[in-house]
């Protein structure tokens, strides 16, 4: 057997990993606390979302690993009104002016595991690749369970394209 031939399975199942992996929980936050805003030391992306399901699917599409938000669904004052951050509660104390301000305007959720609201079933995530080298989409949505046609990083990557129904 040729020696790149392990090599180039491993790298698959690498990547096919992470993909399943970035997609296992995703889009499941609990509100934490109300009236609430991040410190902008903790925020990592400010964006302007028009609803919370918005706020939330921004930090799923993150490209780090966002683990909370602020959101206002008031835009009054500033227009952007969704604040991801990579800590949760965890790092963070909701009593601590340090850590967060008082805003009536906000709530601040994070990203639950294990709420009994939340519904990890990898049958209701659906995605689509983008091919970067012809900027051409493959519009087909496709389920995470149907077979994969994983192929290098550089020549494709995955969007998220919502929670179906």
């Amino acid at each position: 057997m040729r020696w790149w031939i392990p090599a180039l399975l491993f790298g698959v199942l690498a990547e096919a990993r992470d993909v399943l992996s970035r997609y296992r929980d995703h889009g499941c936050y609990v509100e934490v606390a109300r009236g609430l805003r991040l410190a902008p030391i903790h925020v990592d992306r400010y964006v302007i979302a028009d609803t919370l399901q918005d706020c939330k699917r921004a930090c799923d599409q993150a490209f780090f690993a966002c683990k909370s938000f602020s959101y206002s669904n008031n835009r009054r004052h500033e227009n952007e009104n969704c604040l991801l951050s990579r800590e949760d509660s965890i790092s963070l104390n909701t009593n601590n002016f340090r850590d967060f301000f008082r805003d009536f305007d906000f709530d601040f959720y994070e990203r639950s595991y294990n709420s009994r609201e939340c519904d990890n079933d990898l049958n209701n995530i659906y995605y689509e690749y983008v091919h970067h080298n012809s900027g051409e989409r493959n519009c087909a949505a496709t389920h995470l369970q149907a077979q994969a046609d994983v192929t290098s990083s550089s020549q494709r990557d995955i969007e998220w394209l919502g929670q179906g129904t």
